[in-house]
């Protein structure tokens, strides 16, 4: 079977998670609750010469359990959260006999995976909540992009630039589900409605607001609103039939309370209306609270020039949130 995620970036993402600085508390009761949701049979596997196969114990007999199963997936996923609850709940503990047994069980959930894989099952749907499973292996509307024109990351999507690219390889490397340029639809009715009123209240609007040329929405404001008509503007894209526009984030990651984290690469800074688009399309989505509190990443060359630096940022900002 084809992974949708690396099992040994999986493996390298998961104990780096451990490690880093996150609420445990939390994450121990997101754990406990899935758990308490999934059946409660344990999952056994055997290894015979490469083969492996999973089963589990009914009336003291074997049970086999087909691998395209649903059961089974239930099962391994929650073999697998036992695993992390121990470890969870260890991790306030780094020293003596709790420390090397932490370290030990991360070894463990580790091989784990590794049994998972080669025994031909789909760890992406293991290590992932549903949510974040559909979400990641789904389709999802992308903005158009001449190839000839993108990089290509090791996993083979397209992307607009060296630093996007770095940015996607390194989360390729450390499992991290990610989409890139995924479409998020913005209510922006009120903030349109309140810049016609002051408009029209200041005598500079007679008429429209706005006109269509092709596709584009085009807006007759003052000169120095007359940014809003630059290219890469977001008001472009503004439909007045719903009152939405439209942006595409650089990045997109499901974390595991379902909550998405948009990732903003700011990589033109030095030119006027690039960073006029930028602040304004960050701005539009806090003021709309299109993304969570929380769950906006924004970065400038400077902080994506070296892979380690990319990893603190999805070590400090993704990883635990990611898994647990």
């Amino acid at each position: 079977m084809k992974q949708l995620i690396d099992p040994a970036a999986f493996n390298k993402s998961l104990a780096m998670a451990f490690d880093s600085n996150f609420d445990v508390e939390s994450s121990i009761r997101r754990v406990k609750k899935i758990i308490a949701n999934l059946p409660p049979d344990k999952l056994y596997y055997t290894n015979r010469k490469g083969w492996i196969s999973f089963y589990k114990r009914v009336d003291g007999k074997q049970k086999c359990l087909p691998k395209a199963s649903n059961e089974l997936y239930l099962l391994a996923r929650r073999k697998y959260l036992l695993l992390q609850l121990e470890i969870l709940e260890l991790t306030g503990k780094r020293d003596g006999g709790g420390q090397a047994l932490r370290e030990k069980l991360i070894l463990e959930i580790q091989q784990l995976i590794d049994v998972f894989a080669s025994g031909n099952l789909d760890v992406a749907r293991i290590v992932m909540t549903p949510s974040q499973y559909k979400w990641f292996a789904g389709p999802f509307r992308k903005k158009s992009l001449k190839q000839d024109i993108a990089y290509q990351t090791v996993g083979g999507t397209y992307v607009r630039s060296k630093s996007e690219r770095d940015i996607l390889n390194t989360a390729e490397s450390l499992a991290v589900p990610a989409h890139y340029e995924e479409e998020t639809i913005i209510n922006v009715h009120g903030l349109v409605e309140s810049l016609y009123d002051s408009l029209v209240d200041s005598g500079v609007l007679k008429g429209n607001l706005f006109y269509y040329r092709g596709h584009a929405c085009c807006w007759r404001v003052p000169k120095e609103l007359e940014w809003m008509n630059s290219p890469g503007s977001i008001w472009a894209t503004y439909n007045y039939k719903t009152g939405k526009l439209t942006i595409f984030n650089d990045f997109k990651i499901m974390l595991a309370n379902n909550d998405l984290i948009c990732w903003e690469h700011h990589g033109m800074c030095s030119d006027f209306t690039y960073r006029s688009n930028a602040g304004e399309r960050v701005m539009v989505m806090k003021y709309t609270r299109s993304v969570p509190s929380g769950g906006l990443i924004e970065t400038f060359e400077h902080d994506v020039d070296s892979p380690d630096k990319i990893i603190g940022i999805l070590k400090k900002e993704v990883l635990p949130k990611l898994w647990f």
